[in-house]
């Protein structure tokens, strides 16, 4: 799209699965860590509508230390990052130093409430 979102259309009933839980996590998530998601415009069925992000992080030792922290910071709020990789984020356009997460359709939030804080 030439406006600055990317249209993810799902193929498959694992992708259907994964559009639905990233429409749910990032409509439910805590502010706290909302940031820390590439951003929902819309979503159908089989589709989703989300924030292009370009910027790619480079793979070294920084970053892997800074995906540990996104790791733990979901986990502190409840929510369990599946598959929170390299290839799953990109640097924020808030700040040079922070990465927010492209695709989160296997995180999960199984707890209402967060139990680490």
């Amino acid at each position: 799209m030439e406006n600055g979102y990317v249209l993810k259309i799902a193929f498959s009933d694992m992708g259907l699965k994964s559009i639905q839980r990233e429409y749910e996590l990032y409509k439910r998530c805590p502010k706290d860590v909302k940031h820390l998601l590439c951003e929902v415009k819309e979503q159908g069925y089989g589709w989703i509508i989300m924030k292009k992000m370009m910027k790619k992080p480079s793979a070294d030792i920084k970053t892997s230390y800074k995906i540990l922290d996104l790791h733990m910071e979901f986990l502190k709020h409840g929510i369990i990052p599946g598959d929170l990789r390299l290839g799953n984020v990109a640097i924020s356009e808030a700040s040079e130093e922070e990465l927010v997460v492209l695709d989160y359709g296997l995180f999960f939030m199984p707890f209402q409430n967060p139990f680490f804080l």
